[in-house]
């Protein structure tokens, strides 16, 4: 869960908006939403039904990727959450980050990094946990950490815009406060080992979406992006 371990400013805008509907990233919300919205209904109609059936069946357990069973769920368990703040506080993220990094990448490229990201991710915490695990792992975060590996490579100077309490508000380089969140990953990989929150995979969905940035992005020309005019933006 993003939020528990979360003691850094909260963003709630970033500058250089597109200029395109960023078509994928409504989708993988929506996808996200409506999967999240018909576990809760079917779990309040149906006494049967709970999220630990959705994680039976969607979740990446490790032992079983480990033995070759249910690979799907490497894809799968992107779209599951564990409750409500775990899935506002990832679709939040995805929401701020998500549209320029689509922008920069191309819809088809864009989407093919999230799900590539979120393979990685899985597959770096099932080789952490060696396999033994059956605790399952859900959350669209690894996608959503190489979201933000991919924005501090192709906009590292974009502002990021934050608050902190209820009239702190200030300015972040995208670059500054992306690292500062990576540090804290790394560090909470290491004081809280007996947590849920699978750290590890953050830190390898970053590092995969630094890498893939390379290959699916490509670099901006100007480094002044709020000057730039719509019509510049539009071919980039």
């Amino acid at each position: 869960m993003w939020w528990s371990f979360f003691p850094i400013p909260f963003p709630y805008f970033d500058e250089y908006h597109t200029h395109k509907k960023p078509y994928i990233t409504v989708i993988l919300l929506w996808v996200n939403f409506i999967i999240f919205g018909a576990t809760l209904v079917l779990s309040a109609a149906l006494n049967d039904f709970s999220f630990t059936d959705m994680f039976r069946n969607l979740a990446v357990v490790p032992a079983d990727i480990v033995s070759g069973e249910n690979l799907y769920t490497l894809i799968t368990y992107l779209f599951v959450h564990t409750g409500v703040l775990h899935f506002l506080g990832n679709m939040w993220f995805l929401y701020i980050f998500g549209d320029n990094v689509e922008h920069n990448m191309g819809r088809v490229n864009f989407f093919l990094f999230f799900i590539i990201s979120g393979v990685l991710s899985a597959l770096a915490h099932v080789y952490l946990v060696a396999g033994q695990s059956l605790t399952p792992l859900v959350g669209a975060s690894g996608a959503i950490s190489g979201i933000l590996g991919a924005y501090i490579v192709l906009l590292p100077e974009n502002k990021i815009h934050v608050v902190f309490g209820p009239k702190a508000k200030f300015q972040f380089p995208a670059f500054w406060y992306i690292w500062i969140w990576f540090v804290l990953q790394a560090a909470y990989l290491f004081l809280y080992t007996t947590e849920s929150t699978a750290f590890m995979s953050h830190i390898a969905g970053f590092a995969s979406g630094v890498i893939l940035a390379y290959i699916f992005g490509k670099k901006i020309k100007y480094k002044n992006y709020r000057f730039e005019t719509p019509d510049y933006l539009d071919t980039i």
